[in-house]
């Protein structure tokens, strides 16, 4: 991707990032350690990969960023939220000592926390930010992509990162049950009508692990990306890892003959009775089997893939599909 034909002011946005963790060797993030083990070990071994990419291929996470911080900005606007809650019924990110029985909404916001782990006689310190804590639900908006959501191959990560912030924040009352929001990039109007085909934005529930189940879960993984494999001994990223979904059976049906856009999709076990029985109570049109590609779609968003064997090998075997 070029930079060129970019304006000064969107260069300064696509620039400007609002990550504020200090690279430090005995820390790590929230999110770094939701990583594959693969990708988190080659990061450590190959620092000059980091590399600053072409503006034009920040777009979506300044995006993201920019929807992070609005939320961030309205919920310290006292002119609003006075508006919205009346004065003496929100406090926004109290004091320690602030008596908190006294509001009905109480909201944290982009707080970043610390806790030490030993493993293995080392001091690690485990970071992270949480988006919003608002009477003791925790809260984290996603700018992503249809497929995320609809594939739901990062449930568990985002289960487990939400229960991370828990056990990060032990000094406040976190409930069991947190959310992630989701706002769609390629949220498309003509795909709505689709089965199971999200909305622009929704909220999805997560039930979050126990503090001990956390606790050993982080252990489990700082063991895991602190090892000291040899090269040929690294742990492959897993199938899940790599999001590669196995198709599932899927059925389209066209109302026309001609058409290239199905007007319904069915899938599961039973998607070829579905939809033909539809296409009986439609008297009109056509029923196409449809088996979507099995790809790596994860290696495209990979800062490593030049140093993985991994990579390589999916490659040579028409696994990836870049950008």
């Amino acid at each position: 991707m070029s930079n060129i034909n970019l304006s000064e002011p969107i260069k300064i946005f696509l620039d400007y990032s609002t990550y504020n963790l200090v690279p430090n060797a005995g820390t790590i993030s929230a999110t770094s350690l939701l990583r594959p083990t693969r990708q988190f070990i080659l990061n450590k071994r190959n620092p000059t990969l980091r590399i600053t990419p072409p503006l034009n291929s920040l777009v979506a996470s300044r995006v993201g960023q920019s929807v992070h911080s609005s939320i961030e900005n309205v919920l310290k606007n006292d002119k609003y939220m006075d508006r919205r809650y009346g004065k003496e019924n929100y406090i926004v990110n109290p004091t320690e000592d602030e008596d908190l029985s006294k509001y009905l909404n109480v909201f944290y916001t982009e707080i970043r926390s610390n806790r030490e782990m030993e493993i293995d006689g080392k001091t690690i310190t485990i970071s992270g930010e949480f988006d919003v804590l608002h009477n003791g639900t925790l809260e984290d908006f996603k700018y992503t992509k249809v497929f995320q959501v609809m594939s739901k191959t990062k449930d568990e990560d985002y289960k487990l990162q939400l229960s991370i912030y828990r056990w990060l924040n032990p000094d406040k009352e976190i409930k069991d049950i947190a959310y992630i929001s989701f706002l769609l990039a390629d949220w498309k109007a003509y795909e709505s009508t689709r089965e199971g085909y999200p909305p622009p934005t929704e909220s999805k529930e997560y039930e979050l692990y126990s503090l001990e189940e956390t606790e050993a879960i982080i252990r489990e993984l700082l063991t895991q990306k602190l090892a000291d494999y040899s090269e040929e001994d690294l742990p492959l990223c897993s199938d899940k890892e790599l999001w590669m979904n196995i198709p599932v059976k899927t059925f389209k049906y066209y109302s026309k003959i001609d058409s290239k856009r199905a007007t319904k999709v069915f899938t599961g076990d039973y998607s070829d009775i579905e939809a033909n029985d539809y296409l009986a109570e439609r008297g009109t049109g056509v029923v196409r089997q449809y088996t979507p590609p099995v790809i790596a779609k994860a290696c495209n968003y990979c800062s490593v893939k030049s140093v993985c064997t991994q990579y390589t090998d999916l490659f040579n075997n028409g696994l990836i599909k870049e950008d």
